[in-house]
């Protein structure tokens, strides 16, 4: 027998002696614990995190926003945790990038009134307003949910993002 093989029958049978015992709250930590291995063993076989250019290299060759228009920073610091959830990013209910871990990406837009949303199990979301000629920028944090993570979006002050981003790749 695989030695894959005979770790999987070991935690069949650890979890069938868990449920005879109705200790419900070690099987479910058991259990929770089962389904973040299999989601960072996914992460690192199907790879996924962000592989394009540095993010002052990346920003560097970037115009700035046309007049009237304000650039909004979209990033998730996170490498290996939750590697496998990359959930779609709305803006204002439009579909604009990808949770990427370990990834940034950028919109212009004009100035108004933004709503960024991420959905998993359950979405979540932060407004915020962009001015002319500014810049905004959103950390996409993973947090553990029941069955999948969840990525919430925050809006993160300058330095705080420049700091987080200066490791990070473009989606």
């Amino acid at each position: 027998m695989s030695v894959h093989r005979q770790k999987v029958s070991r935690a069949v049978k650890h979890v069938r002696r868990l449920e005879s015992s109705e200790n419900d709250a070690a099987l479910h930590l058991f259990k929770m614990k089962a389904v973040t291995t299999l989601l960072m063993a996914s992460a690192l076989a199907i790879g996924g995190c962000a592989s394009g250019a540095k993010f002052n290299d990346y920003a560097a060759k970037l115009p700035p926003p046309k007049l009237g228009d304000g650039r909004i920073w979209f990033y998730r610091p996170q490498k290996l945790l939750g590697a496998a959830i990359q959930p779609t990013v709305y803006l204002n209910r439009e579909a604009i990038g990808t949770a990427k871990p370990a990834g940034f990406f950028h919109v212009d837009r004009p100035a108004g009134r933004y709503e960024v949303t991420c959905k998993t199990e359950w979405s979540d979301s932060t407004s915020f307003s962009l001015a002319p000629q500014s810049t905004k920028y959103i950390r996409l944090i993973l947090v553990p949910g029941l069955l999948v993570g969840h990525v919430l979006p925050r809006e993160e002050s300058r330095s705080e993002a420049l700091e987080d981003l200066q490791t990070l790749n473009a989606n």
